[in-house]
């Protein structure tokens, strides 16, 4: 279990004498009411009787991240040091300017001393903290006149900006603009819904090695708009995704295929999704969204393009309710062409689903290990009716994909993080070892609907070998399983 300690310098010393171990923190100040109301401002968010908090891997990360000079002048930028890290109560307690980026659980904290700026980021968290991410310092443009300085000061919500005009401009091109990176398009006449969280730019190339003929199962495609426009039903509209971006993202992560899933800002029109496989040289099969009017010789085109399975939704936020023996009939027909159904709810709603799911006469491959609860034991009530699903009915397979979805404490995989989102494991892992024949694993990019951040896909790729250990159980994840359902 993480250990608390009492001061930032015994945090440190732990962070200086070991490479790793238990994660030791220390709470080290309450949120100041001005940058409470500040970020209240900005967000509508009440972080008042929050703590600033400072894990010891979150030291040794900024310390191996941001403490080389030679990489830090690339970046403009100055290496920190320990000793900065020692002024972290006297920044939290004197800010000088709070930002808060497209995610708005992310927050920067800015100090001046002297010539230089300290920028700290942190996230919000469930646990009525704000929790330190990085730190960088930067120079500043040349010092203001005090005088010049009081004149032009701004103030927000009790938060003054003591430096001046020139300065200013320097926070916006060169603070805002690395806490709000550039949006990316949502083509055609549409309008990208309110605080959309665009998919990761630059990811990591991954540490882990992907065993060869590797397979994402679990991807999607947006758009573009203009090309491919969104559905009128839809619930959301994203950002656009296309065929070359995902492509691209396959080559750097290592995968050798996708199985794009239809998204459901496409309502039951596959043409996005379609299109995609027809570009992919063989690399990709789908899974298609379809109503009850769907013809078979649709079906048939669909099938020749690489389609070989249906999903049904059943998570009430992302799409209408469609009768189960619609549903049913749907299965039952394309059984013929040999596919299979994906199904996606969430943990409690299973019992009320069972008697429908076990109904359905394909194979079945649940999404996300149907979400999970996974602040509740791995070997309570709620995990072991989805362990009994699979035990009973070997027909049903799952994907353990979307730990980023399903994560309540973390770590996220962000800033080189390579023991992401531990809180998920155990359950991953049970389903991979308890049944390694009848796994999938993906990275759900472009990652629709996501609140609270947007992950690495490099250190989601990191985060397969810990939910499955061996050689012989990646194999069977990434490639034969995958390869047996899609393309035999």
């Amino acid at each position: 279990m993480p250990t608390k300690v009492n001061s930032i310098e015994a945090l440190l010393a732990l962070a200086l004498s070991r490479q790793g171990g238990n994660d030791a923190f220390c709470d080290l100040a309450m949120v100041q009411p001005s940058v409470a109301a500040r970020i209240h401002k900005l967000t509508n968010l009440d972080v008042t009787g929050y703590k600033h908090s400072v894990g010891e891997s979150a030291v040794r990360h900024i310390l191996k991240r941001h403490g080389d000079q030679a990489v830090e002048t690339t970046r403009g930028q100055i290496a920190i040091t320990p000793a900065d890290l020692l002024l972290l109560p006297q920044i939290f307690a004197e800010p000088d300017e709070v930002f808060v980026g497209n995610d708005e659980n992310v927050v920067q904290i800015c100090k001046r001393l002297g010539n230089d700026l300290l920028v700290l980021q942190e996230i919000r968290t469930g646990r009525k903290k704000l929790t330190l991410l990085s730190m960088w310092k930067r120079p500043l443009p040349a010092p203001v006149a005090p005088q010049q300085a009081a004149s032009t000061a701004e103030t927000s919500a009790g938060l003054t900006t003591p430096f001046g005009e020139q300065a200013n401009e320097f926070y916006n091109k060169n603070i805002v603009k690395t806490m709000t990176p550039p949006q990316k398009p949502t083509s055609g006449n549409f309008t990208k819904t309110s605080n959309w969280l665009d998919w990761y730019t630059g990811p990591a190339k991954p540490r882990f090695q992907l065993p060869a003929g590797a397979v994402d199962a679990h991807c999607h495609v947006f758009g573009p708009g203009e090309q491919f426009p969104y559905a009128p039903e839809r619930k959301y509209t994203p950002c656009d995704a296309s065929k070359a971006q995902l492509f691209a993202l396959r080559d750097h992560l290592g995968f050798d295929k996708n199985v794009v899933v239809q998204a459901t800002c496409h309502g039951a029109d596959n043409s996005a999704m379609v299109d995609a496989l027809l570009s992919s040289n063989g690399k990709a099969r789908g899974v298609a969204t379809v109503k009850r009017s769907v013809t078979d010789q649709e079906i048939q085109t669909m099938h020749d393009a690489g389609v070989r399975g249906v999903r049904f939704n059943f998570v009430k936020r992302l799409v209408d309710f469609t009768p189960k023996e619609e549903l049913l009939e749907i299965a039952t027909r394309i059984k013929a062409w040999g596919w299979h159904v994906v199904i996606y709810f969430e943990a409690v709603d299973l019992p009320e689903l069972w008697d429908f799911f076990t109904a359905l006469p394909t194979t079945i491959v649940v999404d996300h290990m149907g979400r999970p609860d996974v602040s509740k034991p791995v070997d309570g009530e709620e995990f072991a009716l989805f362990v009994k699903f699979m035990e009973q009915h070997p027909n049903v397979w799952s994907k353990v994909s979307c730990p980023e979805r399903l994560s309540v404490s973390g770590p996220k995989a962000l800033e080189g993080e390579q023991n992401a989102y531990l809180d998920v494991i155990p359950f991953a892992r049970k389903i991979v070892e308890q049944f390694p024949d009848r796994v999938l694993w993906g990275t759900d990019w472009p990652h629709p609907n996501l609140k609270d951040h947007m992950p690495d896909d490099g250190l989601l790729v990191d985060f397969i070998p810990h939910i499955a250990v061996t050689k012989q159980l990646q194999q069977k994840l990434l490639v034969d399983n995958p390869t047996r359902l899609y393309w035999n």
